[in-house]
């Protein structure tokens, strides 16, 4: 399983750089993967991603009761 997140090489990390990301439901820590072909104000943190679970509400969807991962804001800070 991943331990990525995707971020637009404009936000100033660099590749393999450690970071912890926070939403209003927890935090984890991720790995930096610079990708071109994302909005500049989006991450991309795929749904097999270990520790994705922390960041999301715990609510199922309407359809086929999946996890809410889509629209979550998120806070990014490097780790020392």
């Amino acid at each position: 399983r991943s331990d990525k997140v995707q971020l637009h090489p404009q936000l100033g990390y660099s590749d393999g750089e450690r970071v912890r990301v926070s939403s209003e439901h927890g935090e984890h820590a991720f790995i930096v993967k610079l990708n071109e072909d994302i909005r500049p104000d989006c991450v991309v943190i795929t749904s097999n991603t270990l520790g994705v679970n922390m960041l999301t509400p715990a609510i199922l969807s309407e359809e086929g009761e999946n996890a809410c991962y889509q629209e979550v804001k998120v806070k990014i800070e490097k780790i020392d």
